[in-house]
């Protein structure tokens, strides 16, 4: 699910029972606009402590929910304060802007205001360990081809018959590959594959007493191209 707040809603009217999990490439995205917003581009890539910052808060979707304010308390620690306690950022600065930014949207506080996505929504811990997908982009690839095969050269909406005959197609393919999918699974590419066991096996043997370690090798698992 993508983070917009009236299609939650609606989502939550209409199905109201069902489980809601956010994309957590959508979820970085709008963690790298604000970066692009606040004009923090460069500082991303110099590699330096915001850069630590950035990949470490990302990494707080693969943390347990009951365990993510402590992890966020661990981070700020390590690399928002200087040795002798004192923030390294200054009020009003892009970086502390960031970091208000991903507390007020994101994280929320522990008996205060909370977040404006909840943290069990964007939060994938349970997906990783259990070898599920945390994306929407396959959805998202469907979505633009329909798109495609629907559209006309004038811009305009298909007519209704032809929308009909198409979705009518659609989901005889649709049927058919989920009866293939039931005997032979569907393929990652090779590195994806590799990197979702990887996160996998990290989930599955999770310690809250290593969370800090744990929370970074997570965070090596970065890739720019989600964003």
């Amino acid at each position: 699910m993508d983070f917009e707040r009236t299609l939650i809603a609606s989502f939550e009217h209409h199905y109201n029972l069902a489980e809601k999990h956010g994309c957590f490439a959508h979820f970085a995205r709008a963690l790298y606009r604000r970066v692009q917003k606040l004009s923090l581009t460069r500082k991303y890539k110099e590699e330096g402590a915001f850069t630590a910052i950035f990949d470490m808060l990302k990494s707080l979707a693969y943390i347990p929910t009951t365990n993510i304010h402590a992890a966020f308390d661990a981070v700020m620690l390590r690399y928002a304060r200087n040795a002798d306690g004192t923030d390294k950022f200054e009020v009003g600065s892009s970086e502390k802007r960031f970091i208000e930014y991903f507390v007020q949207t994101w994280l929320g506080h522990i008996n205060g205001r909370r977040p404006m996505f909840p943290n069990e929504l964007w939060n994938c811990f349970d997906l990783t360990r259990e070898g599920k997908s945390k994306t929407t982009n396959s959805l998202e690839a469907w979505h633009n081809a329909l798109k495609l095969t629907l559209g006309s050269p004038d811009g305009k909406r298909p007519r209704f018959w032809k929308w009909l005959r198409q979705m009518k197609k659609e989901c005889s393919l649709k049927e058919a590959e989920l009866i293939r999918l039931q005997s032979t699974p569907m393929k990652l590419k090779t590195a994806d594959k590799r990197i979702a066991q990887q996160r996998k096996e990290l989930a599955e043997n999770y310690n809250p007493m290593e969370m800090f370690q744990y929370l970074q090798n997570q965070a090596n698992y970065t890739v720019i191209d989600q964003f």
